[in-house]
């Protein structure tokens, strides 16, 4: 064998951790539209504010959420999300 195989292995394993915490983040998405933390409504997902009204669009359905939501600058969002679908 010859070459360096490592950068290989590093790289195709930094793909499937992005894959897994795409798929993590879209189940959590999904989760929260069940228990009403956002809501799927006239094609667009909202977040749900504690009065009950619409808040902010996160995205124009559940992909396009869970890209607005994969970034360093939406964590906040992501992980109040989280806490409130977990509580």
């Amino acid at each position: 064998l010859q070459g360096d195989w490592s950068s290989d292995v590093c790289s195709s394993d930094l793909v499937a951790k992005k894959n897994k915490d795409l798929v993590e983040l879209e189940a959590l998405v999904l989760r929260a539209i069940d228990k009403g933390v956002l809501r799927n409504t006239n094609g667009k997902i909202y977040k749900v504010l504690p009065d009950g009204n619409l808040g902010a669009i996160l995205g124009n359905d559940v992909q396009t959420t869970v890209s607005f939501l994969n970034t360093p600058k939406n964590s906040e969002i992501t992980e109040n999300i989280d806490k409130e679908v977990n509580n």
